[in-house]
Protein backbone atom coordinates (compact mmCIF):
# COMPACT_ATOMS: atom_id res chain seq x y z
CA UNK A 1 0.00 0.00 0.00
CA UNK A 2 1.30 3.47 -0.90
CA UNK A 3 -1.00 6.03 0.58
CA UNK A 4 -1.01 9.61 1.79
CA UNK A 5 -3.56 10.60 4.40
CA UNK A 6 -4.23 14.32 4.70
CA UNK A 7 -5.76 15.11 8.07
CA UNK A 8 -7.88 18.25 8.23
CA UNK A 9 -9.40 19.95 11.25
CA UNK A 10 -9.13 22.88 13.60
CA UNK A 11 -6.68 22.96 16.47
CA UNK A 12 -7.70 20.56 19.23
CA UNK A 13 -10.04 18.51 17.03
CA UNK A 14 -7.98 15.33 17.41
CA UNK A 15 -5.80 15.29 14.29
CA UNK A 16 -2.61 14.31 16.10
CA UNK A 17 -4.42 11.60 18.05
CA UNK A 18 -5.81 10.24 14.78
CA UNK A 19 -2.36 10.48 13.16
CA UNK A 20 -0.83 8.40 15.95
CA UNK A 21 -3.61 5.81 15.74
CA UNK A 22 -3.02 5.46 11.98
CA UNK A 23 0.74 5.33 12.51
CA UNK A 24 0.45 2.60 15.15
CA UNK A 25 -1.89 0.55 12.97
CA UNK A 26 0.52 0.75 10.03
CA UNK A 27 3.47 -0.26 12.21
CA UNK A 28 1.58 -3.24 13.61
CA UNK A 29 0.91 -4.34 10.03
CA UNK A 30 4.61 -4.06 9.21
CA UNK A 31 4.25 -1.05 6.94
CA UNK A 32 6.67 1.84 6.85
CA UNK A 33 4.98 5.01 8.05
CA UNK A 34 5.74 8.63 8.89
CA UNK A 35 3.79 11.55 10.33
CA UNK A 36 4.61 14.95 8.83
CA UNK A 37 3.61 17.99 10.87
CA UNK A 38 4.71 21.61 10.82
CA UNK A 39 4.19 21.59 14.61
CA UNK A 40 7.27 19.37 14.95
CA UNK A 41 9.40 22.40 14.08
CA UNK A 42 7.92 24.62 16.80
CA UNK A 43 9.65 22.71 19.60
CA UNK A 44 11.99 24.89 21.63
CA UNK A 45 15.37 23.98 23.17
CA UNK A 46 13.59 22.64 26.26
CA UNK A 47 11.51 20.24 24.18
CA UNK A 48 8.27 22.19 24.59
CA UNK A 49 5.95 23.47 21.88
CA UNK A 50 6.33 27.21 21.42
CA UNK A 51 4.36 28.87 18.63
CA UNK A 52 6.39 31.49 16.82
CA UNK A 53 4.61 33.13 13.88
CA UNK A 54 7.98 34.30 12.51
CA UNK A 55 8.98 30.63 12.07
CA UNK A 56 5.72 29.51 10.46
CA UNK A 57 6.92 29.55 6.84
CA UNK A 58 10.18 27.83 7.82
CA UNK A 59 8.24 25.13 9.69
CA UNK A 60 5.95 24.45 6.74
CA UNK A 61 8.92 24.32 4.36
CA UNK A 62 10.61 21.75 6.62
CA UNK A 63 7.38 19.73 6.78
CA UNK A 64 7.13 19.76 2.98
CA UNK A 65 10.72 18.54 2.68
CA UNK A 66 10.13 15.62 5.04
CA UNK A 67 6.92 14.78 3.18
CA UNK A 68 8.59 14.73 -0.25
CA UNK A 69 11.52 12.70 1.08
CA UNK A 70 9.09 10.14 2.47
CA UNK A 71 7.51 9.79 -0.97
CA UNK A 72 10.92 9.45 -2.60
CA UNK A 73 11.89 6.85 0.02
CA UNK A 74 8.78 4.86 -0.91
CA UNK A 75 7.25 4.99 2.58
CA UNK A 76 4.00 2.99 2.60
CA UNK A 77 1.89 5.44 4.61
CA UNK A 78 2.58 9.17 4.81
CA UNK A 79 0.32 11.10 7.19
CA UNK A 80 0.02 14.88 6.97
CA UNK A 81 -0.96 16.31 10.37
CA UNK A 82 -1.63 20.03 9.82
CA UNK A 83 -4.86 22.00 10.17
CA UNK A 84 -5.35 22.23 6.38
CA UNK A 85 -8.50 24.32 6.84
CA UNK A 86 -8.35 25.61 3.28
CA UNK A 87 -7.61 23.58 0.17
CA UNK A 88 -4.64 25.71 -0.91
CA UNK A 89 -2.92 24.76 2.37
CA UNK A 90 -2.60 21.11 1.36
CA UNK A 91 -2.61 21.42 -2.43
CA UNK A 92 1.20 21.13 -2.58
CA UNK A 93 1.06 17.81 -0.70
CA UNK A 94 -1.82 16.50 -2.81
CA UNK A 95 -0.03 17.39 -6.04
CA UNK A 96 3.23 15.75 -4.93
CA UNK A 97 1.48 12.59 -3.74
CA UNK A 98 -0.44 12.17 -6.98
CA UNK A 99 2.69 12.80 -9.06
CA UNK A 100 4.43 10.00 -7.13
CA UNK A 101 1.47 7.62 -7.72
CA UNK A 102 0.30 7.56 -4.11
CA UNK A 103 -3.34 6.99 -3.26
CA UNK A 104 -4.62 10.05 -1.35
CA UNK A 105 -7.29 10.12 1.33
CA UNK A 106 -8.52 13.23 3.12
CA UNK A 107 -9.87 12.74 6.62
CA UNK A 108 -11.74 15.56 8.33
CA UNK A 109 -11.35 15.31 12.09
CA UNK A 110 -13.95 16.98 14.29
CA UNK A 111 -16.55 19.55 13.31
CA UNK A 112 -17.16 23.27 13.53
CA UNK A 113 -19.68 23.03 16.37
CA UNK A 114 -17.30 21.83 19.10
CA UNK A 115 -14.82 24.72 19.03
CA UNK A 116 -15.09 25.39 22.78
CA UNK A 117 -14.20 21.75 23.52
CA UNK A 118 -11.28 21.95 21.09
CA UNK A 119 -10.02 25.15 22.76
CA UNK A 120 -10.02 23.39 26.13
CA UNK A 121 -8.22 20.26 24.97
CA UNK A 122 -5.74 21.51 22.36
CA UNK A 123 -2.19 20.94 23.52
CA UNK A 124 -0.73 24.10 21.96
CA UNK A 125 -2.86 26.62 23.87
CA UNK A 126 -4.49 27.98 20.73
CA UNK A 127 -7.07 30.54 21.93
CA UNK A 128 -10.79 29.97 21.37
CA UNK A 129 -11.02 32.97 19.04
CA UNK A 130 -8.30 31.54 16.78
CA UNK A 131 -10.05 28.17 16.66
CA UNK A 132 -13.33 29.90 15.79
CA UNK A 133 -11.56 31.63 12.88
CA UNK A 134 -10.16 28.28 11.72
CA UNK A 135 -13.67 26.81 11.79
CA UNK A 136 -15.12 29.79 9.87
CA UNK A 137 -12.59 29.50 7.05
CA UNK A 138 -12.78 25.69 6.83
CA UNK A 139 -13.41 24.59 3.24
CA UNK A 140 -15.19 21.37 2.51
Amino acid sequence: MHKVIILRGVSGSGKSTKAHELFHSACVNGESCIICSADDYMINALGKYEFNPKKLQQCHTACQLVFVNALIDDVNLVILDNTNTQKWEYYYYLKKAVSMHYEVEEIIVGNSQDVELYAMRNTHNVPLESIKKQAQRFEM
